[in-house]
Parts: structure tokens; sequence; C-alpha cells
């Protein structure tokens, strides 16, 4: 069961990873590789938790943002 359990979690990381990078592709309109508030207007869901997801509260939120919060989740 180890075992399993051990290949398990680097295929998690990797679907977190894919998922975040496509958030961000998605929503990032200047390319920045980054979304700001304005760009989070897109998704109203996004928006409401995007003091909770900026944790550096740089007014932005980049992928690394997005995998924290959903291992948090």
């Amino acid at each position: 069961m180890k075992k399993i359990m051990y290949l398990a979690l680097p295929i998690m990381f990797v679907v977190s990873n894919a998922y975040a990078n496509d958030v961000i592709t998605a929503l990032d309109v200047d390319k920045d590789n980054l979304v700001n508030m304005e760009e989070a207007k897109i998704l109203p869901d996004l928006l409401a938790q995007f003091d909770t997801l900026d944790k550096n509260k740089d007014k932005m939120i980049d992928a690394t943002e997005i995998i924290e919060y959903r291992k948090a989740q």
C-alpha cells in the first residue's frame, strides 16, 4: 500500500501543477504569467477568493499560490 501512495504523490503534484498553469494561461490577458484582479473578474468565484489565494499580498495570483491553495483544500 505504501508503494502505491509514493507513486501517487508525484502524479498528484503534476495534476495540480498542470491545473494551476491552465488557470493562469486561461485568464492571463497580458501574458505575464500572473492573474491580477482585473483578469480574475472573468470568474466571480476566483475574484471572491482572490485575497485568500494571494498569499504574498502582491495583488497578483501565480501558479504556486493556486497549487498551495489546492493542497490546503
